[in-house]
């Protein structure tokens, strides 16, 4: 499963839902809260961080848009959170 995260309160809403084999994505604004959950991989959209910040944690993988359209082809399922 793919949980595409477009909030902070969508991130609250997610988080005890996660699974193992799961990934979780951060875009717009929320990129900036990014943080690694758990062990599983945990993205952000660089382009969404506003004047070339970072996600709050450095185990966070920047990624661009083409690369999320890879990781939603690459799982079966996914969720946006909002």
């Amino acid at each position: 499963m793919l949980h595409i995260v477009c909030s902070l309160g969508g991130l609250g809403s997610c988080r005890p839902l996660v699974r193992d084999r799961d990934a979780v994505v951060f875009l717009g604004g929320v990129s900036a809260h990014a943080k690694k959950i758990s062990s599983i991989p945990t993205y952000a959209i660089e382009s969404d961080l506003k004047g070339g910040g970072n996600p709050a944690s450095p185990e966070v993988v920047l990624i661009d848009y083409d690369e999320f359209v890879d990781l939603v082809a690459e799982h079966a399922n996914s969720v946006t959170w909002t």
